[in-house]
């Protein structure tokens, strides 16, 4: 379907600086945001999950679900409740969510001179971000419809669609906001969290600066980052805990029970014709569930959050002699509760791999480098007119000007989570059914290819209606080695014109940097390496200035 949102921010900041003293100075601030929810123009959105009220189809469901009622589930028991409600209808707000008050984000920093060539720095922010337009899109759920192709009805005896008229009865009727809670019957429904919540990090810092001879500076920093309120996509809709497996291995008396079938409530109702729910059984485990007649609830919950630290040194050159260089390294650890990782001020979607224990996910981040150099430089040649060497000589002419620069980065590789394939969550620890297999995943260097990225023994498929035992962000991935380098010459034609040419060289000495091997247990791929970053490009440019 189609949407106008909008949403309106407002932002105001106040920050100077003191100078308390010779020695000490003080940077203090102070910065409001608000931002409105989202609304969007014609109300074609959805706001809430109503998980109170009852399903227009309750009735004709418990009176179904009467004739054979299971003993874990009494009929006195049974209800069919909840629905999502929609922007601006049935007396709801025209937001998504409830209006939020200002967020006050104090900032602090100070230099204090320690020696004459030695400076302390530290600082401190609260930094909010948005949740708005930018990045959230409208739920549309019943404003926009699939009509599917019904081509028989008695398996092919006879046929209602021909090829050149595929739809005799015409498109399916979008309902809007008409259906109520039942419009998303037997479908997944996502929906907004009334009390939804902007993330927000607290960065710090403390840190010196030193004047070294030879115009060298030297920097060492502690810098850290807490990121709280990150949105994790939650499920509510899911089989009791009491009636999961405890078993590190496969549970047929468990499997058995959960996947026993039972007349379907739902499968006379007209609103379930075609769905997944149509069928003439349900298992035990969907019909022990909170809300049967649904796939899956969800929503974004603000309940994910972050560490990062990291000492991030720093050793500086400036020009000298027409060279500069700089060298940089940072030892860092970031870690998140967000399943996959990745999880950043502001992202949004990451869910949970077990939504019964959501410290599970607790551990290194996608974006967790441990270690990372940098080196970038920038030398001009000493030849020509102003140089050191061949000053008047006609080979400075053809010398002079010429400038050479290179960046350098080496890092760690990235840790990737081992997901199973039927259930996403993560996988099993081999050692958990084994003893004597219980391995290491992250194989020595000298044994790592890219056919066996790391050893694929060390991980086993969970038992059915189970989550796996082993942790997040256990295999890393290939580290970075790339030297990118230039040669860039400017000359002078006429008065006011210049002519740039460059030539730069992106992985000059094609290094391969591998991609990520397949993570999924026993998927296509598994363990294997089969993509690689870009290899060595070159490209030349000319500019001209006028």
């Amino acid at each position: 379907g189609s949407y106008a949102e909008q949403d309106q921010y407002l932002g105001l900041f106040f920050q100077d600086d003191w100078k308390v003293s010779r020695k000490l100075t003080l940077n203090l601030g102070l910065r409001a945001e608000h931002e409105t929810p989202i609304t969007e123009r014609f109300n074609r959105a959805v706001a809430s999950f109503d998980a109170v009220s009852a399903n227009p189809i309750e009735a004709a469901a418990i009176a179904n679900y009467a004739r054979s009622p299971i003993p874990e589930l009494p009929l006195s028991q049974f209800r069919v409740k909840g629905g999502i409600t929609f922007a601006g209808v049935g007396g709801n707000p025209r937001e998504y969510w409830s209006q939020k008050a200002l967020a006050w984000m104090p900032r602090f920093g100070l230099a204090y001179q320690l020696r004459p060539a030695t400076v302390i720095r530290a600082g401190y922010g609260i930094f909010y971000t948005s949740i708005g337009v930018l990045r959230t899109n409208s739920i549309q759920s019943g404003f926009s419809r699939s009509t599917p192709i019904e081509a028989t009805n008695d398996n092919g005896l006879t046929f209602l669609a021909r090829l050149d008229d595929p739809l005799p009865n015409g498109l399916l009727p979008v309902q809007g906001a008409a259906g109520g809670l039942a419009t998303t019957l037997n479908q997944g429904t996502p929906f907004f969290a009334k009390e939804r919540k902007a993330p927000y990090a607290q960065r710090f810092s403390f840190g010196f600066q030193h004047q070294l001879p030879g115009s060298f500076m030297g920097e060492a920093s502690y810098v850290g980052n807490r990121t709280t309120r990150l949105g994790v996509t939650r499920e509510l809709n899911f089989t009791p805990a009491q009636y999961l497996s405890r078993s590190p291995v496969r549970d047929n008396a468990t499997n058995n029970f959960l996947s026993a079938n039972f007349p379907n409530p739902f499968r006379t109702l007209p609103e379930f014709a075609g769905s997944g729910l149509a069928g003439a059984n349900l298992t035990r485990a969907q019909l022990l569930t909170r809300f049967p007649h649904f796939s899956s609830v969800t929503f974004d919950d603000d309940i994910g959050y972050s560490w990062y630290h990291s000492l991030q040194a720093r050793l500086e050159k400036r020009l000298e002699r027409g060279l500069t260089f700089g060298l940089t390294y940072t030892w860092s650890k970031f870690l998140d509760n967000c399943s996959g990782g990745g999880a950043t001020l502001g992202d949004e979607g990451a869910t949970y791999s077990d939504f019964y224990n959501r410290r599970a996910d607790w551990g290194p981040s996608e974006n967790d480098i441990r270690h990372r150099w940098t080196f970038s430089s920038v030398y001009q040649l000493p030849f020509g007119k102003r140089r050191a060497y061949l000053r008047k000589h006609p080979l400075g002419k053809v010398l002079g000007g010429w400038s050479i620069g290179a960046v350098a980065t080496l890092q760690s590789g990235a840790p990737i989570t081992v997901q199973t394939q039927t259930n996403s969550t993560n996988a099993n620890s081999a050692g958990a059914q084994r003893a004597d297999v219980l391995r290491y995943p992250n194989l020595p260097p000298r044994e790592r290819t890219i056919q066996r990225w790391f050893d694929t023994l060390a991980f086993a498929q969970p038992a059915q209606y189970t989550f796996g035992n082993q942790g997040i962000g256990l295999v890393r991935a290939d580290g970075r080695i790339n030297i990118n380098t230039s040669i860039i010459r400017a000359f002078t034609v006429g008065e006011r014109k210049q002519l740039q040419f460059r030539g730069e060289f992106f992985n000059m000495p094609n290094h391969p940097n591998f991609g990520n091997p397949g993570h999924q247990f026993e998927g296509a791929g598994f363990g294997i390496v089969n993509s690689a970053r870009p290899a060595r490009q070159v490209q030349l440019g000319l500019r001209l200035t006028y």
